[in-house]
């Protein structure tokens, strides 16, 4: 049986980590991703920021075109071998 973290222990577990570490995190608990979309297991390809539609990147500052994003996941990257989209409500 699975057990899902709480929200204390959802804390926990992102104050563990880097912004890096976080932002995996929070793509696995909250939109269903996989962990072989973040990367695979050689670690030369998994979810690049162009597969983000509707980010925009200036100045240094994270901005989003819509309330909504989409998140391409490459046929490479999926199990199914086919492309599919999730969707990031912001």
């Amino acid at each position: 049986m699975r057990k899902f973290p709480n929200q204390d222990e959802l804390r926990k577990i992102f104050n563990a980590g880097g912004s890096r570490e976080r932002t995996a995190c929070a793509l696995v608990a909250f939109m269903g991703v996989r962990i072989g979309v973040l990367g695979n297991y050689t670690g030369n390809d998994g979810l690049k920021i162009k597969d983000i539609e509707g980010l925009k990147i200036e100045e240094g500052k994270v901005t989003f075109e819509k309330i909504t994003a989409m998140i391409r996941v490459r046929k490479e990257l999926s199990k199914t071998g086919k492309l599919h989209f999730k969707i990031l409500r912001l």
